[in-house]
């Protein structure tokens, strides 16, 4: 800061001439870094808010270095503008800051998978969290007088609907937004990606609830079935049926005893027709043909089909 102060550029020709042969954003950016010794977003926190998170940064230290004051003049310069200063504020007050004004997706979502480890109802969990956000998002829409989103309710609020509604990005070359109106913007988003993640994340777990119920569902005929199409048996010795029957049982979660009697039927099947009769009835193959359509084995549904038709059923 001591440079900042005893210098002023403003009055330097060469440096002001220089300035001006350039081009583009990440080239004017680069002059502030290299030739004024400071990052644009202090000028910009000291020039046109006083920011909580940076206190020694105080609006006369930079008044010197007004005419090398950045100002896009396209919409892909704009674009440029914004995103870049977003991320000047991420690098340079947000990492320093015990409180961080951005939120970024990565690190919601990583928050939200430590804290799901050991969880036992996840659905109950997922529920909560997308309460909290929803809470948040209402929250923080209506802020108007509170560091950093000073009057950028309005722009949080546009950010997430475009996302949450429209599945749409906010476009960041309308207009020249101030600093905290960005972070505004980027964190109506990320809430709105992280809320749509989390309501996939719940779909997600009732459907493995939904496919772990009709597995349970199944009686044990037609789960042994159900491992019979999938090919289990093909490979497998039939010489100790006490061993096979508490290796099955232990899979579809069913008694030793129970899985023996069906899998001693199912061992004649290789050498009678009549047993096949009487193991392959119309309901269980009907059960066996759904459950493997519900978990997506197209493949292996046909050869139930076919036997359905075979038999006459």
């Amino acid at each position: 800061m001591e440079e900042v102060e005893n210098v002023r550029p403003c009055e330097n020709e060469v440096l002001k001439a220089d300035f001006h042969k350039l081009f583009t954003i990440e080239e004017k950016l680069e002059f502030w870094r290299v030739k004024l010794r400071t990052e644009y977003i202090f000028f910009l926190l000291g020039s046109s808010y006083k920011d909580k998170a940076a206190p020694q940064v105080l609006s006369k230290e930079y008044e010197g270095f007004r005419c090398f004051e950045i100002i896009p003049e396209d919409e892909e310069e704009i674009e440029d503008y914004n995103k870049a200063i977003l991320e000047e504020y991420a690098v340079e007050i947000d990492r320093k800051s015990s409180k961080k004004a951005l939120v970024s997706l990565e690190e919601l979502k990583g928050e939200f998978t430590s804290r799901t480890e050991g969880t036992k109802d996840q659905k109950r969990f997922i529920a909560s969290e997308i309460d909290k956000v929803k809470f948040k998002v209402v929250q923080l829409s209506e802020v108007q007088n509170s560091f950093p989103f000073d009057e950028g309710g309005d722009f949080f609020r546009h950010a997430y609907d475009l996302m949450y509604f429209n599945g749409e990005p906010y476009n960041y070359s309308q207009s020249i937004h101030e600093y905290r109106h960005l972070i505004a913007i980027n964190n109506g988003q990320v809430y709105a990606e992280y809320q749509i993640f989390l309501e996939e994340e719940l779909t997600n777990v009732g459907k493995k609830r939904e496919q772990v119920n009709q597995v349970k569902a199944l009686s044990v005929s037609q789960q042994v079935l159900v491992l019979y199409y999938l090919g289990y048996f093909s490979n497998v010795s039939w010489h100790d049926k006490t061993k096979l029957s508490t290796t099955v049982a232990s899979m579809i979660n069913k008694s030793v005893q129970n899985t023996r009697e069906v899998l001693t039927n199912f061992d004649k099947l290789r050498f009678s027709k009549i047993t096949e009769e009487k193991i392959k009835i119309r309901k269980d193959l009907i059960a066996v043909k759904e459950h493997l359509k519900e978990i997506g084995k197209r493949k292996e549904m046909k050869f139930v089909e076919a036997d359905l038709e075979k038999l006459g059923l």
